[in-house]
């Protein structure tokens, strides 16, 4: 059964925190650069539909809308909705678990930004299983969310995330992500490792 949500979600101000927050983790800059070049790696157009699961406050949904693919974005948090549906009204928005999630139309891309590593083992390789069905044969997913870094400063940021996420992100940025994908029957292909290897992209298609 998908657990409920962390209540602090469903305050007026977790959309908001949660801007914040991403914010000074990645940098402005570098947080909004990161979300322009993961858009502009779906390569939409306006004949498709892209599946935004865990779209939170809307900030990347607001991107996809804008490249005029028909945009369906989900959250389990009432309050990341609402200042959602505010930045981008062309998007189709659902209240649903990303692991109960269920569409009777196919989407030719899938996007899962910086939330599973807030599920455990089980919830995640669910989601994935969900994203394989959700996909066209010719479509694929991108799942982009936090590592471990690299260089010397690996340690440091390993235990500054540690001080505000859950411990599931641990094992998010151990790699787990991968097994989890090809458990779930996908196939994983080239990742990439941006932001100094803080970020992990992960590209999946449904497996021959």
């Amino acid at each position: 059964m998908p657990q409920p949500p962390n209540p602090f979600y469903e305050t007026f101000v977790a959309p908001y925190v949660f801007d914040l927050l991403s914010a000074a983790v990645f940098g402005p800059s570098s947080l909004a650069s990161l979300r322009d070049r993961v858009v502009d790696q779906l390569m939409l157009t306006s004949e498709m539909r892209v599946l935004e699961l865990g779209c939170g406050s809307g900030a990347v949904t607001r991107r996809l809308v804008a490249t005029g693919a028909q945009t369906v974005a989900v959250d389990r948090s009432g309050a990341m909705l609402r200042r959602a549906r505010r930045r981008a009204p062309g998007a189709d928005f659902r209240l649903a678990d990303a692991t109960a999630f269920e569409s009777a139309q196919p989407f030719q891309r899938v996007l899962c930004m910086f939330f599973l590593h807030e599920l455990d083992s089980g919830e995640r390789t669910e989601v994935l299983r969900r994203v394989g069905r959700l996909l066209t044969r010719d479509g694929f997913a991108l799942v982009v969310d936090v590592a471990d870094g690299g260089g010397p400063a690996r340690s440091a940021w390993r235990r500054f995330v540690d001080s505000f996420e859950p411990p599931t992100v641990r094992e998010v940025m151990a790699g787990a992500l991968l097994r989890e994908a090809v458990e779930a029957g996908l196939q994983v292909g080239d990742c990439q490792r941006p932001l100094d290897g803080r970020v992990q992209v992960i590209p999946l298609r449904v497996a021959p």
